[in-house]
């Protein structure tokens, strides 16, 4: 299983819209509000580092009101 994390910037005020769009979205373990440099914070867990890819790029960056990602990924260490 693969896991990254996904730590996000939004348009003030978009927070809990956006919250609610990614809980909905394949893949989404847990997502959190955050305070700081970074709005919300997204677990993934997929089968392939590619599926990871393709939710980031086609379900999260399309979301209206996104300014910008930052993907963290896991590194197995077994």
């Amino acid at each position: 299983m693969n896991i990254s994390y996904v730590f996000i910037s939004c348009e003030v005020g978009a927070e809990k819209s956006i919250l609610a769009e990614l809980k909905s979205l394949e893949s989404v373990k847990e997502v959190s509000g955050l305070f700081g440099s970074y709005d919300i914070i997204v677990k993934l867990e997929a089968m392939s580092e590619e599926k990871i890819k393709d939710i980031v790029v086609s379900k999260i960056r399309s979301l209206k009101k996104i300014r910008t990602t930052v993907v963290l990924t896991v590194k197995d260490t077994q």
